[in-house]
């Protein structure tokens, strides 16, 4: 293996994301050209694929997190922990939380993305699905026994009939029993039937699952506002419950100062194919941040891990002066929904299959995925 050249470039990875963890692991690589590689993060990484199955108790939460400094070090990268306030394009440079400023050849954000605030009274009396270690919280807090002076947790209302609302109320269900708990899971959704954007035979079998783990559906319901200790829908019917999930839907992070507002807020950071951004070519937005304008994606972890060896191989010819390539995303993905109870739903496409199979599959992809990083 060549001696690293001295380095000459610099990049900024904003975000310990599914793409930035294999630029990352591919660190090396990018110093024997002279640049060099700094990962920015607050914390640890925490893998979304086995976010739910670590709410209904099949996985540790050790298992489900990755360490992006010990990434760092193993591969020569830089860690900092740290958090992105601010670009300033004409100098690249770029600040941190911390009031430090770093100058850049290249940036690219990994950002994720957030939960929509919904309904009103969403923030201060709805737990939110992103950030998971909330989720975390929620299920350390279902696991303890209840103390003798506090209100006992009797009901748990999710909000939103989407992957996420129904996987949630599915492992919920599947935690209460796998703990002998009594506990009754609300799930509310506005749409006819739950995941309305699958085709119905995914739909029917998702509908059918929640209703034998006991989950109560409540369709054709948008709820309006969240209080204290309860939620109210858009008839004004009060819905009681001790604990409220928000799981209406993802979007953008909040807009970084220093780049020019996207026509609409919660889509993310124009990007063109080759995952820059349309308003500057030095800066790369990848994953649920990165808002594809001529095809918009959804959500999925999916297109990150995809759009990983497409942003390394950018960095490293736009920094050399050489051609970029674009990000193709696939026409279908695969799409595998846990709930909980050793059981999942998989969906390629018009088809869909419930069972064990599908569950031990998605275990593979997970644990395939987190042992490369770990």
């Amino acid at each position: 293996m060549p001696s690293p050249v001295p380095h000459s470039k610099t990049v900024i990875l904003a975000g310990a994301g599914h793409a930035h963890l294999h630029v990352t692991a591919h660190a090396r690589s990018l110093r024997r050209h002279g640049i060099r590689v700094l990962l920015l993060d607050p914390g640890h990484f925490w893998y979304s694929g086995l976010t739910t199955g670590m709410l209904a108790g099949q996985y540790a939460p050790e298992t489900d997190t990755i360490d992006p400094e010990a990434l760092a070090e193993r591969h020569g990268a830089i860690f900092l922990r740290d958090r992105l306030t601010e670009i300033h394009p004409k100098t690249r440079t770029a600040r941190l939380a911390s009031g430090e400023c770093l100058r850049y050849d290249a940036l690219s954000l990994n950002l994720g993305s957030h939960i929509a605030p919904a309904f009103d009274g969403a923030e201060p009396h709805a737990i939110p699905v992103k950030p998971i270690a909330s989720l975390l919280a929620l299920r350390r807090r279902l696991e303890l026994p209840e103390p003798p002076d506090s209100t006992p947790i009797r009901t748990i209302a999710v909000v939103g009939g989407g992957p996420t609302g129904c996987e949630v109320a599915g492992c919920l269900a599947s935690l209460a029993r796998r703990r002998n708990r009594t506990l009754a899971v609300d799930l509310f959704f506005k749409t006819p039937t739950v995941l309305p954007a699958l085709p119905p035979n995914a739909s029917r079998a998702m509908t059918r699952d929640l209703s034998r783990l006991g989950v109560r559906l409540h369709p054709n319901q948008e709820i309006r506002a969240a209080g204290e200790d309860g939620l109210v829908d858009a008839r004004g019917t009060y819905w009681p419950s001790e604990i409220r999930i928000n799981a209406a839907g993802l979007v953008a992070p909040p807009r970084i100062p220093g780049l020019p507002p996207p026509a609409e807020p919660t889509n993310g950071i124009p990007v063109h194919p080759s995952l820059q951004s349309t308003q500057d070519d030095h800066v790369f937005a990848v994953g649920d941040c990165a808002f594809f304008e001529s095809r918009p994606l959804p959500k999925l972890g999916v297109h990150a891990v995809r759009q990983a060896p497409v942003l390394h191989h950018n960095l490293q010819a736009l920094l050399a002066g050489q051609p970029l390539k674009p990000y193709h995303p696939q026409k279908r993905c695969l799409t595998i929904l846990n709930t909980g109870d050793g059981r999942a739903l998989l969906r390629y496409g018009p088809f869909s299959w419930y069972g064990r199979i599908p569950h031990t599959l998605k275990d593979r992809i997970d644990r395939r995925f987190l042992r490369r990083y770990q």
